[in-house]
């Protein structure tokens, strides 16, 4: 996402696109034969040592993997770090010093994200298999698409789809409280 102007994802259909052999920010599905767009996912922590370790092992058994899986160490005072970093394949961010808020330490990420797709999850969330795979096919579906979300299940147990996922088309902008919207 660094210095782009068009954060929508790019997605086209097999047939419309040419594919150079050196692009790795997507992968081809053979059975839809479409291009899916890349995601990456940002784990802001504050002292997570206890949970972590099962939200990172929730997120490297997805159905469909993540590009990219970035732990935000936000200056924590146990061993968060040594455990994100226990996981092959999982980067550790860790800014100069304590940001102070998980928004802060998810925002500090977003320079070091470079895929067309970003799922924030919590340091203490676990994800059933499917989800990333259901995150994604709305943007599979439609290029329109800016935002998508996905209900889940109820407390205590993995965040999973239980409904189908929904998705924001790209001319859905917020406009401020005085917004009138001038259809009738």
């Amino acid at each position: 996402m660094k210095g782009r102007q068009d954060v929508r994802p790019t997605v086209h259909r097999i047939l419309d696109c040419d594919l150079p052999s050196s692009r790795g920010d997507c992968e081809v599905d053979p059975i839809l034969q479409v291009i899916r767009p890349a995601i990456s996912i940002v784990v802001p922590a504050y002292n997570e040592e206890l949970g972590l370790s099962d939200t990172i092992e929730s997120l490297l058994v997805q159905t469909e993997k993540a590009d990219r899986v970035i732990v935000v160490d936000d200056c924590s005072t146990d061993r968060t770090r040594e455990m994100a970093l226990g996981y092959p394949g999982v980067e550790c961010l860790t800014p100069p010093e304590n940001l102070g808020s998980k928004a802060r330490a998810q925002n500090y990420a977003l320079e070091f994200v470079e895929t067309d797709l970003l799922l924030p999850v919590d340091g203490d969330t676990i994800l059933s298999e499917n989800y990333l795979q259901a995150i994604k096919e709305p943007f599979v579906q439609d290029d329109n698409v800016t935002i998508a979300g996905c209900s889940w299940d109820s407390p205590g147990h993995p965040a999973s789809p239980s409904s189908p996922c929904w998705a924001l088309p790209v001319e859905v902008r917020w406009r401020g409280p005085d917004y009138v919207d001038p259809a009738p």
